[in-house]
């Protein structure tokens, strides 16, 4: 891996760990989607569908990852969905399949492992991933 992506991906790395996640997810889709069309699906679908269900905004993350068979799949990170099951958001995924894992609130290393694995591929060429505008679930800095 060349300086340039270890450097892009730690540098995403300390900003994600700055957000209270609490919930991975990896989705696919039932039929063949293009990157566009998978963007969209979690942007506009499942996102504003948990922002729904959970009636506040929800911070996010997601990297797109192509695979051999041409089929794209997601990792997604959520914060804002503590009152949410694992199955309530499995729900929000109309397009396809979809695993959540719940992280636990005291357990960073659980957190550091999922943010890297959802970077695993950021840096490389193509990447796809792209993040929530407005960050409400930012961690509270303890530095005094």
């Amino acid at each position: 891996m060349s300086s340039t992506v270890q450097q892009l991906q730690a540098g995403w790395q300390e900003f994600l760990r700055g957000v209270a996640w609490k919930h991975t997810m990896t989705v696919t889709t039932r039929f063949p989607m293009s990157r566009v069309a998978l963007r969209r699906e979690i942007v506009c679908g499942l996102i504003r569908r948990l922002a729904r269900n959970s009636q506040h905004a929800v911070d996010w993350f997601y990297a797109i990852e192509q695979t051999t068979t041409g089929h794209p799949h997601a990792h997604v990170l959520l914060a804002g969905t503590d009152i949410l099951t694992a199955s309530e958001i499995e729900r929000a995924w109309k397009a396809g399949m979809t695993r959540v894992q719940a992280l636990p609130s005291d357990a960073d290393e659980a957190a550091v492992y999922a943010i890297a694995y959802v970077l695993k591929k950021v840096g490389h060429d193509p990447d796809d991933y792209d993040l929530a505008r407005r960050w409400k679930y930012r961690r509270q800095s303890s530095v005094s």
